[in-house]
Parts: structure tokens; sequence; C-alpha cells
């Protein structure tokens, strides 16, 4: 759905079906515009307004919003100051907060929004279940600058460009998506979720991760599923992973299946190598997400490699037959 206005009141009738009803302040002309895509329970919106606004309202109830400045800034009064929220620290709207926050000049945000039900559930699988509504409760702000922020960002990025894919396979990886999702925004913006394990983890650890995700590489893994294989907190696993790989669980788990896959590229026997069954079988679903990946990693595409593959065999046996590349 996609809803652009230049009326303050007629938007915001607009924007309150998506949220809540709410108060606004703001100029009466301007440059409103509302971008709402669903996947699974996850609702990922686009908004601006073009102007300055003053919002508020009563608290959410039954969900919580994340909301990213993507461009400009937002704000909320803290005592004697006002606490701004931009690329490196999301705003959380959590369900018992009265909402107060301003829209600057220009802002655009990425909203998020999550379903209480489930994050009770997420925060119960990943910490203390006394915990849990504690946890809940103090939502406020999500550091995206931290490892499982950062990797909620690239998630958001990349599903709202999927969500805008008609060939896009989204739905078949529903539920072991949002999982991922709501899992690292958790971990980005609730502290405590670090605490609860004392013992300081150690690089085998991370080889215990790598040998996991090299066995099951053509399975749906989760960073959840890493963590409980690593026996840490989630947010433990994002800090060794970065002490140790420089890199994040899920981007490990990237390049590994693009070296599988490559392998399997270059060894296939003629005849024997399509380019969607290696990669459905090395854990890829959106071919054409897969080739733009093979091709950052490797300077050329899956099909260039099968046709090299094809060359040499050519050379090597002349009489070989008819060689097809899909």
């Amino acid at each position: 759905m996609h809803v652009a206005s230049t009326h303050l009141s007629d938007f915001t009738n607009v924007v309150a079906s998506h949220f809540r009803t709410h108060d606004i302040q703001g100029p009466d002309r301007i440059s409103g515009d509302l971008e709402f895509r669903a996947f699974g329970t996850v609702g990922l919106t686009r908004l601006s307004y073009g102007h300055r606004v003053d919002i508020k309202a009563e608290p959410l109830g039954s969900f919580t919003l994340l909301q990213i400045p993507i461009r400009g800034q937002a704000s909320e009064p803290d005592r004697d100051h006002r606490q701004c929220f931009g690329m490196e620290k999301g705003q959380i709207l959590s369900p018992n907060r009265m909402i107060n926050f301003a829209m600057h000049r220009n802002c655009r945000l990425l909203i998020s929004r999550f379903e209480n039900n489930h994050i009770r559930s997420m925060l119960r699988a990943l910490g203390d279940c006394d915990e849990a509504a504690n946890w809940m409760n103090g939502l406020q702000q999500c550091d995206l600058t931290s490892p499982a922020g950062r990797a909620l960002v690239s998630q958001l990025v990349w599903l709202n460009m999927e969500l805008g894919e008609q060939s896009s396979v989204l739905p078949r990886m529903e539920e072991h998506f949002t999982n991922n999702l709501l899992a690292s925004f958790l971990v980005a913006s609730v502290p405590e979720l670090s605490t609860s394990t004392h013992n300081l983890p150690t690089i085998s650890v991370v080889r215990r991760v790598e040998a996991y995700m090299d066995a099951h590489l053509h399975e749906p893994i989760t960073v959840a599923d890493l963590a409980k294989v690593a026996g840490v907190p989630l947010r433990s696993l994002y800090d060794l992973f970065a002490r140790y790989k420089e890199e994040t669980p899920a981007e490990l788990l990237r390049s590994k299946r693009l070296e599988a896959a490559r392998q399997m590229l270059e060894t296939a026997e003629p005849g024997e190598a399509r380019v969607t069954d290696i990669a459905m079988s090395c854990g890829f679903v959106h071919m054409g997400r897969f080739s733009q990946q093979y091709r950052a990693a490797f300077g050329e595409t899956p099909s260039s490699t099968i046709a090299r593959r094809k060359r040499n065999v050519a050379i090597r046996y002349p009489h070989k037959g008819p060689y097809s590349v899909n």
C-alpha cells in the first residue's frame, strides 16, 4: 500500500489506521508519504511528512514499533534535553510507554512492527523467563552500531527489497526470517541478554558454530539456532564473531554457502551443472540475489563459472557430447 498526501489532517487519518489515533502538530500543508508492506507477523512501513511534526499518543498496547530514521532525525524529550535518533540508534515505542516524539524536517522513518506476544516468546527463549516482562517494559532504544544492530539493519533493507519483487520466494522462509529479525532486534535492544553467562567464551565456541554451519549448509539456519549450538546468549555470539571473525554469523554462513556453491559449479560433471539446483542445495532460495552475491564474491556470474568448466572439459575431452548450461 502506498499513500501520498499534501493535507496534514487527511494524512494523519491514514497513519492512524496503521498504528493508532494520535495528536499531531505541524503545518496544514505537508508532503506526506506512507508505504506499507506486510511480511507474516512483521509490518514494514516507510513514513515521512516532509516537515517537522510533533506526535503524541497513548501507549500502543498489543504491538511494539522500532523506528529507524533512514533520513534526517527523530527526537523525544529526555529530562532537560531531547534525545535524538538516527542510523546509529533506533527509537522503540514499547507497549506501555506514552508516545511523545518529533520527526524533524525531511525525516523519513523505517518502521518495523512486532507483535508483543511474539516478543514475549522470543525473550523467554533468549534469556531468563522471569525477567522477560521487565525487559519488554524497558525497551526504549536499539543500538544499531552493535553486531546485532548491524545485522538487523541489513535484514530490514534486504526484506524491504525482496517484498518489492514479484518473483521473491520469501513466503517459503517466513517463519525462519521473522524469527531472525526479531532475535536481532531484541539482542540489539536488551543489554541484559548479554549477562546470562559468566564464563568468557573462547574461539572454540566459534569453531563449534562453524562446524554446525558446514554440516547444515542446505538447511534453514537462524541465529537463534547458532546461539543454542554455541551455548551462549545471542549478544555474546555476535560479540564473539566480531572479535574472532570480524563478521556476523549470518555473513559467515553466506560466505560458506557461496564457497560451497562455487566448488560444486567448478567440479560438476558435464550435464550435471544446473545453477538453480546447486544454489538450492547450498541453502539459497532466491536466484537473483544468489547471482548478485556470487558475482560480488568471485568476480563472475555462476553461469560464467560453468562456462569456464565447460571449456576446460572440452579441452581435456574433445569428444564429449553437448554440455548444457542453465
